[in-house]
């Protein structure tokens, strides 16, 4: 967990998602996709306002 980057500022988007799919193979899970793993993982780099967004989003309107 330690190593997910942070994502503070909307400008910082493309940087967050290069890093994010770089560290996310390093995390090994058994019987579980990548793509799950990147779904649990994304909501701990978000932060400050990117978080409190988060938060607002209607339950399941994100599904990829």
């Amino acid at each position: 967990m330690q190593m997910l980057p942070e994502f503070m500022r909307l400008e910082d988007v493309y940087l967050l998602l290069r890093e994010f799919k770089e560290v996310c193979p390093m995390m090994h899970f058994l019987h579980i996709s990548i793509e799950v793993v990147r779904m649990k993982l994304i909501s701990f780099t978000l932060k400050d306002s990117v978080k409190h967004w988060m938060y607002d989003l209607v339950a399941n309107s994100v599904t990829s």
